[in-house]
This record gives C-alpha cells, structure tokens and sequence, in this order.
C-alpha cells in the first residue's frame, strides 16, 4: 500500500485526523516552517491565535510519522496536544463540540 498525502487544502474532513495542541505563540512561525519540510504529511495552520492554538490536518497514513515528528519538536518547541479526532470541525474524540469552533 502506498502513502496517500493530502493534494489539496484544506483536506476533505473523512481524509484526515485533526489535532489541535497549544504552542508558544512566538513559537508559532517556527513550527509552521518545519512542518513545511514534511511536505504532504500534515497541514498546519493558527487556529486561535490569541490562546496560541495550532491546528493539525494529518494523513492517516503518516499518522505515526506525524506523532514522531511532534515528539522530537516537542524538545525544542514545547506544546500541549488539547483535541484529537476526525477532520470534521467541531467534532473531538468524545464527538462533543468543540469549544474553538464557537464564536466567541
């Protein structure tokens, strides 16, 4: 089987596992930069800036390559993994709402 990236952004919810963590905010750009290099793997954009939320569409095929690129990042840039689920907005593991997809 062959890894299926992502060819087009955002990715269609049923093709990704959204992952939001909390990151420095000044250490935002820096992480979107790295994740540039792993071409295809994830896609990451500022969900919330002002609570320095990330948000993280990840191929299900490189889940576990993904997991392992934060483990080695976290050494250098710390954050909290917060939510993790399907690609659907709003939707975490519990398939409660999410909180950050509300308005404020």
């Amino acid at each position: 089987m062959s890894a299926k990236r992502f060819s087009s952004y955002p990715p269609y919810a049923r093709d990704a596992i959204r992952i939001e963590a909390r990151v420095q905010s000044d250490a935002i750009a820096e992480l979107c930069r790295v994740m540039d290099l792993y071409e295809g793997v994830a896609f990451v954009r500022t969900r919330d800036p002002r609570r320095s939320v990330v948000e993280f569409w990840v191929s299900p095929s490189f889940i576990e390559d993904f997991r392992q690129i934060l483990a080695s990042l976290s050494r250098d840039i710390p954050m909290d993994i917060i939510r993790e689920g399907s690609g659907e907005p709003g939707s975490g593991e519990d398939g409660k709402r999410d909180p950050l997809s509300e308005k404020d």
